[in-house]
C-alpha cells in the first residue's frame, strides 16, 4: 500500500512540475490591451499543441506563422493564422498536420 501511495504521489509530483514548465514558457502579463502579438500568439499555440500531445521535437515539424493570400494580406485580419507540418526528405512531399 505505501508503494502505491508513493508511486501516485510521484505521479502527482511530475505532473504539477510538468505543468509548470510549460506555463512558465508563456507569461500572461505580457499582454496589452490591443491583444496579443504574433510571437505571443504561437507561443500559446505550441503549449496547445503539446499540451495535444503534438511531438514538436521531431526533425522536420515546423510552425508556420507567416500565411497570406496570392495578394500578400492575411487571410482572416484581426488573426493570427498559422500552419504545422511535417518535411521528411523521405516523403518527398511536407505533409501539413493543421491550420490554426
Amino acid at each position: 500500500m505505501p508503494r502505491k501511495i508513493m508511486l501516485v504521489f510521484f505521479l502527482f509530483i511530475s505532473e504539477v512540475c510538468y505543468a509548470q514548465v510549460v506555463v512558465s514558457e508563456f507569461n500572461l502579463s505580457d499582454i496589452n490591451r490591443g491583444g496579443m502579438t504574433k510571437v505571443q500568439a504561437e507561443k500559446l499555440l505550441i503549449i496547445a499543441l503539446k499540451y495535444q500531445k503534438y511531438d514538436l521535437s521531431l526533425d522536420g515539424v515546423f510552425v508556420d506563422g507567416d500565411l497570406q493570400d496570392k495578394h500578400g494580406n492575411p487571410p482572416h485580419p484581426g488573426y493570427y493564422d498559422f500552419s504545422l507540418g511535417y518535411d521528411t526528405p523521405t516523403a518527398g512531399a511536407i505533409d501539413y498536420w493543421g491550420l490554426f
